[in-house]
């Protein structure tokens, strides 16, 4: 195109989205091919047939500019590898190699395509395209014993497919563990370094709802008990309540977990973070890994909140003024009067979440709190877990605990927060209180109160589910269960539930659902038209009473 002077241009500097507005970035002109199948993407990119570009943005003047390019181009092909490609690249080559294979849906942008159509097969590793549509048969006939991943776009194609991300996500689930134990042998490890520092917790996937599901089971048991692992939790509850609860973490540990809100563990002073499945099995390996060392955001909150607001309106808000990406591998360190006052409980909400900021962990200051929860005495070392007077933030945010209201996270981003006075009124079909962000005996005892002497709406669903055996024993013992029962309440086994979009209680087209957990991403709960909003445990049951949105207060 430089021939005709003619270039693409994308213009993103200078904006900077208000709290809740879409992160769409304006783009004047951003080019690809528009294509109806993986395989005529495939003739344009071999130059075998001429077409024609496909402009981001609807806009009368990229559509003539784009006529334009193809008329003076005669259909030749062009590709333009952007920052999103080159994550694609990376995030492949760390987890397949030579030899390996890929699954993808073929509902892609052309330059994605050419990754791993052309690119990656020049490096040996191969690639099988799906329709998006395929059905769940057609789907697990793609893989072959060394698929090593699964890649997909949901709504990022020309084409404007949204990818049924359940059925890809079930068949990705699928090669979980048993991924992590292939790597721990194809690195040439025999033995597990420390059986007594790995904790092996099976939470997902139970009880099974997939024909397949059990094959986990069966890989990861056979591997313990190869190794002479100890530290196993078949049907206990999330793996994020049960590291602290059944006193795998400690004040100080350095704690590394296959999912992303390991950083949970902050909540009793631990640096804890997600790794991915070729770190885990590095580590079983040698018991080292190379962290950089994050910067460090300061949140300091005082003062005494308002009635009907809890830990999770708080870490909402901050995560709607910080942005989805505002702490990118950065320590979220929490501090004030507020946080001193929180129960370990509360504080493990918030850290749990500092993930959804890009957070790599959140660490709050041990006290006598967390000895209790952790059933210890706080050593010297772990008293001083806490900023020093002189510490360096790349940045400080201060609240005041009263300015804080109850608020929402609007589908489907976590960082799109509103307050709830502004959604009142909006009609619901189910409620969720329970995950590892909320589903612990305080949650549940605040549900209860709320509820305490009232029904259910009509025709509005209440799930409850405890995050652990614990918990669930907890709260029959106090007599909670008996009320949410008494309104109405689904209470189910303790685990992870329909946070994972797995366990009963899945939604359909339309539906619109309050729940307490961490994510409310498309098709998380059911298909990718399902309305979500995360809310605290107390917003979360007023609105099941009164069959819309409304505050607790």
């Amino acid at each position: 195109m430089s021939n005709y002077r003619i270039e693409t241009k994308c213009v993103q500097s200078g904006y900077e989205p208000g709290n809740g507005e879409p992160r769409v970035l304006p783009i004047y002109q951003s080019t690809t091919f528009r294509y109806t199948s993986s395989e005529q993407m495939g003739r344009l990119f071999d130059l075998e047939e001429s077409g024609y570009f496909y402009t981001r943005l609807q806009n009368p003047t990229n559509d003539a500019v784009a006529a334009k390019i193809c008329d003076l181009e005669g259909g030749a092909a062009a590709m333009l590898t952007s920052s999103g490609q080159a994550a694609n690249f990376y995030a492949i080559m760390n987890i397949a190699e030579e030899g390996d294979h890929i699954v993808c849906a073929s509902a892609l942008y052309g330059g994605t395509y050419n990754l791993f159509a052309h690119t990656i097969r020049k490096m040996g590793v191969t690639a099988t395209f799906v329709d998006p549509d395929c059905t769940e048969e057609e789907l697990e006939a793609a893989f072959q014993d060394n698929t090593k991943a699964v890649f997909g776009e949901t709504i990022a194609n020309p084409a404007l497919v949204v990818l049924d991300f359940e059925k890809f996500a079930k068949a990705a689930h699928k090669h979980g563990v048993p991924f992590i134990v292939d790597k721990f042998k194809e690195m040439g490890f025999q033995k597990v370094w420390d059986p007594d520092k790995a904790v092996l917790i099976y939470d997902h996937f139970l009880p099974a709802s997939q024909v397949d599901d059990t094959r986990h089971f069966r890989i990861g048991d056979a591997f313990a008990r190869e190794q002479g692992l100890t530290r196993i939790h078949r049907t206990d509850g999330i793996c994020h309540q049960l590291m602290t609860e059944a006193g795998h973490v400690k004040p100080g540990n350095v704690v590394f977990g296959t999912d992303s809100h390991t950083t949970t563990y902050g909540c009793v002073g631990a640096f804890s973070t997600g790794i991915g499945y070729t770190e885990m099995a590095a580590i079983l390996g040698t018991g080292t890994l190379w962290v950089k060392v994050p910067e460090t955001i300061h949140i300091n909150i005082e003062g005494t909140l308002p009635k009907g607001v809890m830990s999770k309106d708080i870490i909402l808000r901050i995560i709607g003024d910080l942005r989805a990406d505002g702490a990118t591998y950065c320590a979220l360190e929490f501090t004030g009067s507020t946080v001193e006052n929180m129960s370990v409980a509360s504080r493990m909400t918030m850290s749990n979440m500092a993930i959804e900021a890009g957070a790599k962990c959140a660490l709050f200051t041990p006290d006598e709190k967390t000895a209790r929860y952790c059933q210890i005495q706080l050593d010297d070392f772990q008293k001083n877990l806490k900023g020093d007077p002189d510490a360096s933030y790349i940045r400080t945010l201060e609240y005041k605990a009263e300015d804080f209201v109850p608020v929402m996270a609007c589908p489907s981003q976590v960082d799109k927060i509103r307050n709830v006075s502004e959604l009142e009124g909006t009609a619901i079909d189910q409620v969720f209180i329970g995950s590892c962000t909320n589903g612990r005996l305080e949650d549940i005892q605040a549900a209860a109160v709320v509820l305490k002497g009232k029904k259910v709406a009509p025709f509005v669903k209440l799930i409850v589910t405890p995050a652990s055996r614990k918990v669930y024993e907890d709260a029959l013992a106090c007599g909670a269960f008996r009320t949410l029962a008494e309104a109405g309440a689904i209470i189910t086994h303790p685990g992870c539930g329909l946070c994972c979009g797995r366990a009963g209680g899945i939604l359909s087209d339309g539906e619109r659902v309050v729940a307490t957990n961490n994510r409310n991403f498309l098709g998380r709960m059911g298909t990718s038209k399902v309305e979500i909003y995360l809310a605290s445990p107390a917003t979360a049951a007023a609105c099941a009473a009164a069959g819309k949105i409304v505050a607790a207060i």
